[in-house]
Formats: C-alpha cells, structure tokens, sequence
C-alpha cells in the first residue's frame, strides 16, 4: 500500500521534519478546558526520545504553511521496515 510521506516545519523546534500527516480537531483547551474550533495539524514521525529511546513514534506540532508533499512511500506489512 503507497501513502503520502511530508515534510513541514515544526512549531516546538523550529527544525523541519518528516513524515505521515494527519489533521484532527481540538475539542478543550488543556489549560482551561475552554471549548476551542480549531484544528491541530501534526506530521507523525520518528525520533530519539527523551527517555533513551532509539526511534521512538512522536507527534509533532506543525505550521501548516510550510507542509509540503514529498512522495508516496509503500507501507509494508508491520514485520517490515518503511520503504522511503
């Protein structure tokens, strides 16, 4: 199966990163469970976490202004490494 890999700038870091994107609607805002209608684009990607690990799946928080479509990758079954 091909899906569409991308790549944008993140907000945390200011670095760019790579990966799957998906956009998704804030319900509440965490610090005051204030109802919000916005909505958070991330790229799920993979980095080296805080806790040691090596290639652990992240959420980044991304500018949806700098996402930018690189190319379809194929996805294999999860025994398999991605294909990029």
């Amino acid at each position: 199966m091909q899906v569409p890999y991308f790549r944008a700038k993140d907000k945390d870091s200011d670095q760019i990163v790579e990966g799957f994107y998906c956009n998704y609607p804030m319900i509440k805002n965490p610090q005051n469970d204030q109802i919000l209608n916005n909505v958070v684009h991330s790229i799920f990607t993979y980095k080296d976490g805080m806790m040691g690990l090596v290639n652990e799946p992240v959420a980044c928080s991304i500018d949806p202004t700098t996402l930018e479509f690189i190319k379809f990758v194929d996805v294999p079954c999860k025994t398999e490494k991605i294909i990029i």
